[in-house]
Formats: structure tokens, C-alpha cells, sequence
């Protein structure tokens, strides 16, 4: 799953905004959490 390919891009940005959620109501483990899978999908 890489950024590059449009059929993931969703994805990706779902989880991205969920991390950024997360760090705005201080929920450190889950910004974390979605960091990782982010880069484990998509190291680039």
C-alpha cells in the first residue's frame, strides 16, 4: 500500500487525520500507533 497508488490514498489520509485527531486531544498512544502503520504502509 504506497501513497503512489490512487486506490490507497484514502486510506492513508484516514489515517493520518485520525493521527492528527488523536494528537490534538492528547492521545499520544494512538498518534503513535497511526504514525507507525502509516510508515509500515508507506515508508517513503
Amino acid at each position: 500500500m504506497r501513497w503512489r497508488e490512487a486506490g490507497s490514498r484514502g486510506f492513508l489520509a484516514s489515517v493520518g487525520a485520525l493521527r492528527r485527531e488523536a494528537a490534538a486531544v492528547g492521545e499520544r498512544d494512538e498518534e503513535e500507533r497511526c504514525e507507525l502503520l502509516c510508515y509500515w504502509l508507506d515508508p517513503g
